[in-house]
């Protein structure tokens, strides 16, 4: 049986408020969240070039291939289109970000650039530190869906991607963004590494948030 762990992020600071509910699961919940996508209104595009959103009357939210598909854009109307989230460089935004050993970890002929050597084993959506832009492997954009997966790059290597998926299945429900979130692995090394804590998501607000 999958699991499924829901999280909760409440945002607040103006008048309304409104929830970010994300779902992280395997199998089963993504193979129900994709069954369901006849319910999501008409496929619009599966090309990706810069930002995509959907909004309601409420809210409003977006990805952008610029940052392989992280969600780099959120408002609430109350806001006058004021973007809430804060992406000046790849390892910000609103993304998956996944942390395994060894530490320090190379590839490639690569060693860890010297600000983020404690990181490890560390892909994550947008890309990497030095600007280089995780590859949207797949998008859909419907009424009222934004699916996108992404081959995310190592972060604090050139280049390099991370051996897995990060799938985002991203809706709207009233004052609700719902986003279920799906990992696949594919890791060659089977090393067992010490556990770590993981970003899912990380999440970067602008100042007044």
């Amino acid at each position: 049986m999958s699991m499924l762990v829901q999280l909760l992020r409440v945002f607040r600071g103006f008048s309304g408020g409104f929830f970010i509910a994300l779902h992280c699961a395997q199998g089963l919940l993504a193979q129900s969240v994709t069954a369901s996508q006849s319910a999501d209104g008409a496929l619009l595009t599966t090309q990706i070039n810069g930002l995509e959103t959907i909004e309601n009357a409420q809210v409003k939210v977006g990805v952008d291939s610029r940052f392989g598909g992280a969600i780099t854009f959120l408002n609430h109307k109350a806001l006058n289109n004021f973007n809430m989230i804060n992406n000046p460089d790849l390892g910000r935004s609103l993304q998956i970000a996944l942390y395994g050993g060894p530490v320090p970890y190379g590839e490639g002929g690569q060693q860890p650039h010297p600000s983020w050597i404690n990181l490890g084993w560390d892909p994550i959506q947008a890309g990497d530190v030095y600007g280089n832009i995780s590859k949207v492997v797949t998008f859909e954009k419907r009424e009222n869906l934004l699916y996108v997966k992404t081959l995310p790059n190592q972060f604090a290597l050139s280049k390099i991607p991370g051996e897995c998926y990060i799938e985002h299945w991203i809706r709207l429900d009233g004052n609700v963004v719902k986003v279920h979130n799906k990992i696949t692995m594919f890791r060659q090394d089977k090393a067992q590494y010490q556990a770590r804590d993981q970003e899912f998501p990380v999440a970067y607000l602008n100042s007044k948030w």
